[in-house]
């Protein structure tokens, strides 16, 4: 099964709700047909992740097999001062879905008890409300550049990853802990997007990153363990919001996620030390279902080689890194 880029416009899912085929693209050029699909089996979600200057912030919400949540986290790095927050919802109906396509314009938008909630995209900027007692978050980000979408199939051909990735460097907004505020000067934005249907069991790794220099805009996107990984789908820089394909990556390392780990790509063109800061675990049990994710705070530094651009140099990248495994 080789990688290409698509170039014709389609539905993701056949007659039957398998993919077509896999895929990446920096544009978005197939059609989400989730009628396809049954909603105990569809999983959709959306993750934003904002890091900066001394604290990281996420956000995820969508429907995992009929069960709604919207949930968001906030630390201060320098402290470890932490908290999460946001409803999670047994037999959601309809509330939670996210039937859109991926760059689609929507507004989602929750208010419980000491949560809220308000997410716009109007098609040229993504307007993010969030706040609690404990913090307030305002981001207004440009929708600039390219998205890194790709689809891969499972060896169970009817299920299947569908995501979009798209990396934020020029941010507005304010930010504030405890009521102390946060500058977002050299911070970034990441989100990811995406649309599912998954084995029971799976494991996961995402991580993005993001550096201004000489003027000039870098980020990185890595992933895999979802669906085909052998091509590489996942894997891309973004050079002043412009994709550059990456092939197939994969990371080294010994101990701990706090241990110093290597990033590379068999081609050679990726070689990167990814040195961590912090790791925070979410995980949450119930009976034999489970999730677990280690959210790793750290920088990259190294090189990547980009065909017909040559050698890009990067050192002390911030990057965010997600190890998951879950079973539900």
């Amino acid at each position: 099964m080789k990688q290409k880029k698509s170039n014709s416009i389609e539905t993701l899912l056949d007659e039957r709700g398998r993919l077509r085929h896999p895929f990446w693209s920096a544009q978005e050029e197939y059609s989400y047909n989730h009628d396809r699909i049954s909603r105990l089996r569809s999983r959709e979600w959306e993750q934003f992740q904002l890091l900066g200057e001394g604290f990281v912030f996420r956000l995820l919400f969508g429907h995992f097999r009929g069960i709604g949540l919207c949930r968001a986290a906030f630390t201060d790095l320098k402290t470890g001062e932490y908290s999460i927050s946001g409803p999670i919802k047994l037999f959601s109906g309809d509330s939670y879905t996210l039937d859109y396509e991926l760059s689609q314009p929507y507004h989602f938008f929750r208010d419980e008890e000491d949560f809220f909630l308000s997410l716009d995209n109007d098609g040229q900027f993504y307007r993010l409300r969030c706040h609690t007692s404990e913090y307030n978050v305002e981001l207004m980000l440009p929708l600039s550049g390219d998205m890194l979408i790709s689809a891969a199939p499972f060896q169970n051909l009817r299920r299947f990853f569908y995501a979009g990735r798209r990396v934020f460097d020029e941010l507005r907004g304010e930010v504030s802990f405890h009521e102390k505020s946060y500058s977002l000067s050299g911070a970034f934005a990441s989100l990811e997007s995406c649309r599912a249907v998954l084995p029971l069991k799976t494991a996961r790794v995402f991580c993005s990153g993001c550096q201004v220099i000489d003027g000039h805009s870098l980020s990185l996107v890595f992933g895999w363990g979802f669906g085909y990984t052998g091509a590489g789908l996942e894997n891309g820089l973004f050079l002043d919001g412009e994709l550059m394909k990456l092939n197939r990556v994969r990371e080294k390392r010994k101990g701990s996620f706090l241990t110093e780990s290597r990033f590379f790509s068999e081609d050679g063109s990726v070689d990167l030390r990814f040195t961590p800061a912090r790791d925070e675990l979410f995980a949450r049990d119930l009976r034999l279902l489970y999730f677990r994710s280690h959210c790793t705070v750290g920088s990259f530094s190294g090189t990547v080689n980009i065909r017909g651009s040559g050698e890009v140099k990067i050192e002390n990248m911030p990057v965010l890194c997600e190890h998951s495994r879950f079973c539900f």
